[in-house]
């Protein structure tokens, strides 16, 4: 849907600049018509005219306004605040249009035609996923701000899409509104009619800053987060695998988010390392304020974080990590996860003079930071010893699949390079069990013995 075109006349240093808020061949030939051509000339983006002729500008300005179902703004004929009032509204017109005819089509389309790809500032914007048929589609496009197709650049970049007609409409609360119906109502993670938009059943809990911050409650316990969308930038906060998630209420519209999952994922975002003590951090700690301790404030939640981190850094065990888990023994600290990792590599990487904020919020000093992460690191060497002491315990079960796995000759091999004299007539299973009274064999082929001399060096 086009906006209604303007046509803006001002005064400057002696000239008279008449601009078109796009191009219009009726407006070329009548000035090139009524103005010498001495006395105009082509300045991108305005004609500029002598000032002489402003009676004449005025009348031929009108006369194609009128014809072509544009407004003129006259700079020189009304105040500066009057005309910025009559631009705003004529935005508002062009708005309540817009918004009308997205209102109109929105329940013409199929089921599950829809994906929000896009939340650009004051703008959305939908792929297609449905065939529409000629005159449906053409009243989407008619009342869309846009409609294109974008083009595939770099595969995989933009998730969300997949590059189909895309149309844009504005973020206004009317059709946010509007889709999040269409959406329906979902419980947490179900899927919507609109996807990428997920609009949450929650509770309203507590109402901050005259109501752009607040909280909710959620099945299970679950905490969330709102901000009205007018207050966040919508676009950064959202990550290319997650779908915008709403919250509505009578009077606003809030992109909410789970607090504790939230704050664990700016914990863990680009630029802070994983807290792994045995091999240091994986990149110099940033120069730049922590961006959890400024989501905290502006979300009002001080006081759940402390004691939240405070919970976490006192925790006293630790849990094989899944990837390690399936990569084998988990003899290494690093195999280990503790609640606290990500929040102390955070606070490790942030410890600066002019960057210490979430140090500040949290009442902590670098000395308390060096002694949990010591505590941290004694338990998952703790867990490592008890990985491996079970491990030694448990030797003949661990090693007797392995040697089964193994070849007689292999076998032979194996005892004669411990100094073990084994018959060579003997069957597999003598060999086997004979392998399997020698604790030093079965520590090796277990792993035990290369994990010992990689500890030693």
């Amino acid at each position: 849907m086009k906006p209604t075109g303007t046509i803006t006349i001002k005064a400057e240093r002696g000239l008279l600049l008449v601009t078109a808020s796009r191009y219009a061949a009726p407006l070329v030939d009548e000035i090139k018509e009524h103005i010498p051509r001495p006395d105009r000339e082509w300045t991108k983006p305005s004609w500029e005219i002598k000032a002489a002729h402003l009676e004449v500008v005025r009348e031929f300005v009108a006369t194609v306004a009128k014809a072509e179902g544009w407004e003129v703004l006259d700079y020189t004929a009304a105040t500066q605040e009057d005309v910025e009032g009559q631009r705003a509204a004529i935005d508002q017109a062009d708005l309540d249009r817009h918004v009308g005819a997205v209102l109109a089509v929105l329940p013409k389309l199929p089921p599950r035609s829809l994906a929000l790809v896009a939340w650009n500032g004051r703008v959305l914007e939908l792929e297609l996923h449905q065939f529409l048929g000629e005159e449906l589609f053409r009243e989407v496009r008619e009342a869309s701000l846009k409609v294109y197709k974008p083009t595939l650049l770099m595969p995989g970049i933009e998730r969300k899409r997949d590059y189909t007609s895309t149309l844009r409409i504005a973020a206004d609360p009317r059709l946010i509104r509007a889709l999040a119906e269409l959406a329906g109502v979902r419980q947490e993670g179900r899927a919507t009619n609109v996807e990428h938009l997920q609009v949450l059943d929650l509770d309203l809990a507590e109402l901050f800053e005259d109501g752009s911050v607040a909280h909710f409650a959620g099945v299970n316990g679950k905490a969330w987060v709102g901000l009205t969308y007018l207050e966040v930038d919508v676009e950064s906060w959202e990550t290319t695998h997650r779908a915008w998630q709403l919250a509505l209420t009578e009077e606003r519209i809030y992109v909410v988010f789970q607090r504790e999952k939230m704050v664990r994922e700016l914990l863990e975002e680009p630029g802070h390392s994983y807290f792994a003590p045995a091999s240091g951090f994986a990149v110099a700690p940033p120069e730049r304020p922590s961006s959890v301790a400024a989501f905290v404030r502006e979300a009002h939640l001080e006081a759940w974080f402390v004691e939240w981190a405070a919970d976490l850094v006192a925790a006293t065990t630790v849990t094989s990590s899944a990837i390690s888990r399936s990569m084998g023994p988990l003899w290494y600290d690093h195999c280990w996860d503790h609640p606290a990792d990500a929040l102390l590599a955070h606070l490790r990487n942030t410890m600066r003079p002019r960057v210490n904020d979430l140090l500040q919020l949290l009442g902590w000093s670098g000395a308390f930071i060096d002694e949990r992460i010591a505590a941290v690191s004694a338990l998952k060497e703790q867990a490592v010893a008890n990985c491996l002491e079970e491990m030694r315990a448990n030797a003949a079960e661990l090693a007797r699949p392995l040697f089964k796995s193994m070849t007689k000759d292999d076998l032979l091999t194996l005892g004669t390079g411990h100094g073990i004299a084994l018959k060579k007539s003997a069957t597999k299973p003598q060999l086997i069990a004979e392998l399997l009274a020698h604790s030093v064999v079965m520590e090796e082929i277990i792993g035990l013995s290369a994990r010992q001399a990689a500890a030693t060096r």
